[in-house]
């Protein structure tokens, strides 16, 4: 979908760690996007590129890693709601 996007990635690694971030990005028609990550120690650097060309088309989000806490689904439904997609 084309256009202005709000959108909520949870980011989930091997080492046991999970972290979130969100994107307020614009989309063109026509393009493949892919999520791309730099993981160092307990930290992870996400952002969005098009696929053909490697061109970064967002921010790079850092978040840390953390061992998931028991939530409320609460939290997670706000996020998607906020979301554009």
């Amino acid at each position: 979908m084309a256009g202005r996007h709000n959108l909520w990635v949870k980011a989930q690694f091997d080492i046991g760690g999970e972290g979130y971030v969100n994107f307020d990005v614009t989309l063109d028609a026509g393009q493949r996007y892919a999520l791309k990550r730099q993981v160092t120690d307990n930290k992870a650097a996400i952002w969005i590129e098009e696929t053909d060309t490697a061109k970064v088309v967002s921010e790079v989000v850092t978040t840390e890693l953390k061992i998931p806490k028991v939530v409320d689904n609460k939290i997670r439904i706000e996020q998607c709601k906020s979301g554009t997609v």
